[in-house]
């Protein structure tokens, strides 16, 4: 019956039924609906949704996920600085789509330690902190790459990400169509993010700098590659053929830390940059400038102030001295 496909399929027999079977089985669906707040459903779609575009993005199976693809995937989140509420909500959420599929649930044992450790070191600052890129290291970069199809791509990614404090996932997945001329600025629609997962979408303004306009690099970029619509950063082949597949998140890493050796760029310095590098060094760098919490999260589209303040901790941290003159 229609009514019974409704249910889990542990209550939905493949078998002729009774009228108290229905009613039973109705009474147990209007339950099962609202078992849960709308709220917790709705962090819960998008706790999945994130999950699913992590593993498209990894190559990875979500449905049924094995316990080595959520244990990898919780320690993915936790690099990216989630606090551990969210990577309990994260691993809540893909239990319960497994469960709703019918499928084994993916918690196991292993699991249980991961969050074990995680409990163990929470508030711990990690070893190695991810560097915040400044403008003096992006100039020394961008004006030493090549003066190549290549090298415009990689001058376009980076002053462009530099400015809108994006993910590397987000700036890889930019379109042209995403783009809109304004005035004397860009205005660029990120259509989905890790903290917009029902695709709400939101806007950033770009303005136009000097020596290092992020909207003259994309221009140029665009000029060279003769690209009219479609992925914004593309892969190029080692011809200097532009293909049509974007770039993966993973490049954007690679690319940082090629332009970076090019540059001269201190070595141990190198090991700190990460494709992150863009969004924490827009951060600490408007904050240096003065600019307020609430501007800069407008910017990166944080939810909660504090997250923003993570960014900028060490950075602020010589700004107050409590003993100024008194030693």
């Amino acid at each position: 019956m229609a009514l019974t496909r409704a249910l889990p399929p542990d209550l939905s027999q493949r078998f002729p039924v009774g009228e108290a079977f229905v009613e039973g089985a109705l009474v147990a669906a209007s339950m099962l609906a609202v078992s849960r707040a709308p709220e917790t459903l709705r962090k819960y779609r998008g706790a999945w949704a994130a999950f699913e575009a992590w593993g498209k993005e990894q190559s990875v199976p979500c449905l049924p996920a094995t316990p080595a693809v959520v244990v990898s995937y919780l320690g993915h989140l936790h690099a990216e600085g989630l606090s551990p509420a969210s990577l309990r909500l994260a691993l809540a959420a893909i239990v319960d789509h497994h469960r709703k599929a019918g499928l084994p649930n993916p918690r196991d044992p292993k699991i249980n330690l991961f969050l074990r450790g995680l409990h163990r070191t929470v508030g711990k600052a990690p070893k190695h902190r991810k560097a915040a890129l400044t403008p003096a290291e992006l100039r020394r970069m961008v004006e030493a790459l090549p003066k190549t199809l290549a090298g415009l791509r990689d001058r376009a990614l980076f002053l462009l990400a530099f400015s809108t404090a994006l993910r590397r996932v987000n700036v890889v997945e930019l379109r042209i169509e995403d783009f809109e001329r304004r005035g004397d600025g860009l205005l660029v629609r990120v259509r989905r993010s890790k903290t917009d997962q029902e695709g709400r979408g939101h806007v950033i303004a770009v303005h136009r700098g000097t020596q290092l306009c992020p909207i003259a690099a994309v221009d140029a970029w665009l000029d060279a590659g003769r690209i009219r619509s479609g992925w914004l950063f593309r892969k190029i082949d080692r011809w200097g053929h532009i293909g049509t597949g974007r770039l993966d998140p993973g490049t954007v890493a690679r690319l940082l830390k090629r332009a970076a050796k090019r540059a001269g760029i201190d070595p141990e310095q190198i090991k700190r940059l990460a494709g992150h590098s863009f969004r924490s060094g827009h951060v600490t760098t408007a904050a240096k400038a003065g600019v307020g919490l609430a501007e800069i999260a407008s910017v990166t589209n944080h939810r909660r102030l504090d997250q923003v303040r993570e960014y900028i901790r060490e950075t602020d941290a010589f700004r107050v001295n409590t003993l100024a003159g008194l030693l």
